[in-house]
């Protein structure tokens, strides 16, 4: 994934998923990756993941 500067690294990967979710990618009712493999897979920090993951939680998108 290419991040683009004008906007924060967590918005653009809470967007990520909830386009993974919406398309199908990530199953409804299924797990969706780890905090840590989500974090290497987009080569970026394991808080930024965190944020992210607690935004679409916040948002009703995932929950744990």
């Amino acid at each position: 994934m290419e991040f683009k500067s004008n906007r924060p690294i967590y918005l653009q990967i809470m967007y990520y998923c909830y386009t993974r979710v919406l398309t199908g990618q990530w199953p409804a009712a299924g797990k969706i990756p780890s905090v840590r493999e989500l974090a290497v897979t987009l080569s970026v920090n394991v808080n930024t993941i965190l944020k992210a993951y607690e935004g679409l939680e916040k948002e009703g998108v995932i929950y744990t």
